[in-house]
């Protein structure tokens, strides 16, 4: 028995293939997802997402989002996701940097500085992987 996993971004979908293990970061840590699992309704927080085929291992670092378990069925919606081996390092850290000004600034809505801090753990998340 397998899970179907989906990976969708706003620009396209990223992955669509059967799946033997799924961890994605959401608010309460890692969370691993095996065939049988619970259904299961969350939100995804920037970081590394990981799945595995019975071929190989891939990586992928994810922006917030949400994610659906049911029936081993695996949705993950999320507003980037990017494979480990395709991260640009010195854009992650230029967009990094002018994140931080842009918090430091102080001139930053509630809605806008909420969405820097997201795009910063993702900004983070590309430079650790």
């Amino acid at each position: 028995m397998a899970l179907r996993l989906r990976i969708v971004t706003i620009e396209k979908v990223l992955v669509d293939q059967e799946v033997e293990l799924v961890t994605v970061p959401t608010q309460q840590g890692a969370t691993s997802i095996l065939p049988g699992h619970v259904s299961l309704l969350a939100r995804v927080m920037p970081g590394l997402v990981r799945y595995k085929t019975a071929r190989h291992e891939a990586r992928l670092v994810c922006s917030t989002g949400s994610i659906e378990v049911k029936a081993n069925a695996v949705t993950l919606l999320v507003g980037e996701a990017v494979p480990v081996e395709s991260i640009d390092r010195d854009k992650a850290e230029a967009e990094r940097t002018r994140l931080i000004g842009d918090i430091k600034s102080g001139q930053l809505t509630a809605i806008e500085l909420k969405e820097a801090r997201e795009q910063l753990a993702t900004a983070v998340a590309k430079l650790r992987s």
